[in-house]
């Protein structure tokens, strides 16, 4: 018999126990082989992004701090490059108190953030040079001193905050025979991001990747780069805030797809049931349900 999931409820925002509630719903990992954990918020109905677009607006602050927390237990985040684009995204920052946590765990005082497209040309070349991933020249200077002082993750000054990891890009053969691959990724090398080139960008050469490197790895979708993760059976947990709304429209769920990419349109049922293990719940007094399960894959 399966032993029974952990129970959280989540006490308000300001209260200092969050933390460890918190913990005790995602508990600092320590896999011995590479362990995969897709973090996705949904909606009641499904939706896996709101009406502007992206999924930020469905998280409450219990959300944000699972997220926070999620990237501070882990040595690369994955994710879609167009998922990144449209977030945001950056290199991955941690405070000195936060290096001070992943250290006294046993992880490095940086993540890497780990990106995946299935082409790399000038539009998406231009994309990156105008977005938070890059870098400028000024990159190398000493990194900021620690200082001593507010620990939430939200809100910190300058001088506590560390530089980020690494910004790394994965593409696959079919992309690097374009005529502007060569060029761009010497663009792209000049301001921080490496480009890695894999035989095929399927879940299977992905996660063959990810195991040469590192132990513990998040994964932040969006849907279609989860859903072939998900076909190729390469994820180990998932972690699923559902938001007490419910939105219609058509709007993804939080993976779909096949390992190909081509069938976004398609109308007919795709993929292999995969079982899951319910490892933890919570929910807070906003109503958010939060649910951990492990996924039974032939790695695992």
């Amino acid at each position: 018999m399966a032993p029974s999931p952990t129970v959280t409820i989540f006490p308000p925002e300001n209260d200092p126990d969050i933390d460890s509630a918190l913990e005790r719903f995602l508990p600092f990992p320590a896999p011995l082989t590479l362990n995969i954990r897709a973090i996705m918020v949904s909606t009641i109905d499904g939706a896996s992004v709101a009406s502007s677009g992206t999924s930020g607006e469905l998280g409450g602050p219990i959300d944000s701090a699972m997220f926070a927390l999620h990237r501070r237990q882990t040595e690369a985040v994955i994710a879609g490059l167009s998922t990144a684009l449209a977030e945001s995204y950056g290199p991955i920052e941690f405070t000195a108190h936060e290096v001070q946590t992943r250290a006294d765990h046993v992880l490095p005082p940086t993540a890497d953030l780990v990106l995946t497209t299935h082409q790399l040309d000038d539009k998406k070349l231009s994309d990156l040079l105008s977005s938070p991933l890059t870098t400028t020249d000024d990159t190398n200077d000493d990194q900021s001193e620690p200082v001593d002082g507010d620990e939430n993750s939200g809100n910190h000054s300058s001088e506590e905050t560390q530089h980020g990891g690494s910004v790394l890009i994965l593409t696959d053969r079919s992309a690097s025979e374009a005529s502007t691959f060569s060029k761009n990724r010497t663009m792209l090398r000049n301001h921080g991001i490496n480009v890695d080139v894999l035989d095929k960008l399927d879940g299977t050469h992905i996660r063959q990747w990810l195991s040469d490197r590192y132990s513990v790895v998040d994964c932040e979708g969006g849907p279609r780069f989860l859903g072939s993760l998900i076909s190729s059976r390469a994820v180990d947990e998932v972690i699923l805030t559902i938001h007490p709304g419910v939105q219609a429209g058509n709007a993804p769920r939080i993976a779909y797809g096949t390992s190909d990419g081509t069938d976004e349109d398609a109308k007919t049922i795709t993929g292999t049931p995969t079982d899951g293990e319910l490892l933890a719940i919570g929910y807070d007094q906003d109503g958010a349900v939060f649910l951990r399960y492990g996924l039974r894959n032939e790695h695992t």
